[in-house]
């Protein structure tokens, strides 16, 4: 058993490395989604997938929201060399943009939005009940007992995010508004590095694939990640 699990991270290890260097030689622009949980993350990265995007591992990426708490953004830097398109956290946590701005030149940022903060409240409710607590209510307690990419990430990516682990509405709605309205002050008048995408919207699919310049694979998003 010992052995095997030597082998296993050893070829983790490989493949990790085989990634890095195709990212490198290749030297694409690369994609931040940035939206919130439940506007259609899921799909967007779908999306870019099937555009041919090299796509960052999203448990690799969660397991730096501690480093990210603190201000330390190293980690997320160098991970983000794995990769050429990213969505969720760490990378929708309010403010991470600037940071990816500053540091990867060229970039091109997603927004993903849903119609209004109250379908996205219900939606994001729905689905850590789901994920998180099987039912049961949304509290503390209850969420640090998920099996999640480490101990308390629930909490974490809670207060992190919107200061408590408390869903309650009028709060959780301002900071999804807020992190909107911050989002397009920052990529003010950079309509070629900045785009607001709702995937509900019919024309949703090719605005992002004009946005990036590529060629339309479909007519419309997948809907992925249903609540």
């Amino acid at each position: 058993m010992e052995v095997a699990i030597i082998f296993t991270n050893i070829a983790k290890w490989v493949l990790k490395k085989v990634k890095r260097l195709i990212v490198r030689f290749r030297n694409k622009q690369k994609v931040f989604v940035i939206g919130f949980n439940k506007t259609g993350t899921t799909s967007i990265q779908a999306a870019l997938g099937e555009l041919s995007y090299i796509l960052g591992d999203q448990a690799s990426a969660e397991r730096l929201l501690k480093d990210v708490m603190q201000n330390n953004y190293k980690p997320l830097l160098d991970y983000c060399c794995e990769g050429e398109a990213f969505q969720d956290v760490p990378f929708s946590i309010p403010g991470v943009y600037k940071v990816l701005d500053s540091n990867f030149k060229g970039s091109k940022f997603i927004l993903s939005v849903r119609n209004d903060s109250e379908q996205w409240f219900l939606s994001l409710l729905n689905f850590h009940k789901k994920v998180w607590t099987n039912g049961e209510a949304l509290n503390e307690e209850n969420i640090n007992k998920a099996k999640a990419v480490y101990k308390n990430y629930g909490s974490d990516f809670n207060k992190c995010v919107f200061g408590e682990v408390s869903y309650e509405p009028q709060k959780y709605k301002k900071v999804y508004e807020e992190h909107i309205e911050a989002a397009k002050a920052y990529f003010k008048n950079r309509a070629d590095d900045f785009l607001v995408l709702n995937t509900a919207d019919e024309t949703a699919y090719k605005k992002m694939t004009d946005f990036l310049g590529k060629k339309p694979k479909r007519d419309s998003f997948e809907w992925k990640n249903k609540t």
